[in-house]
């Protein structure tokens, strides 16, 4: 008789019902430092707002940049294309670091 040791693939498949549905992640969790310094200018997400040259506020401030221009300076200050590139790379590091969460 073998042995299968599945303490490993219970917690996968608990990290990986965790992240079913629609996920509201705070954009700290999104953009943490170490993702930031790897692909931007910037240390922080903040970092990167403050360097803007937008007046950022408030999520409804945000939302209010125009796509082109937010889009430009992405581009200027990081790897990324476009700001949707830049959300695209973070959600998948984010659904990579919740998957592998609690797995040694």
């Amino acid at each position: 008789m073998i042995r299968v040791k599945t303490t490993g693939l219970d917690q996968l498949q608990k990290n990986l019902k965790a992240l079913e549905g629609t996920q509201e992640v705070p954009i700290g969790k999104l953009f943490p430092p170490e993702f930031m310094r790897r692909h931007t200018n910037y240390g922080s997400f903040e970092e990167m707002l403050d360097a803007s040259p937008f007046e950022v506020e408030s999520a409804d401030d945000f939302k209010a940049i125009p796509d082109r221009e937010w889009d430009e300076f992405v581009q200027a200050g990081s790897s990324f294309s476009s700001w949707a590139a830049m959300m695209k790379e973070a959600a998948g590091a984010y659904a990579q670091a919740m998957l592998s969460r609690g797995l040694s």
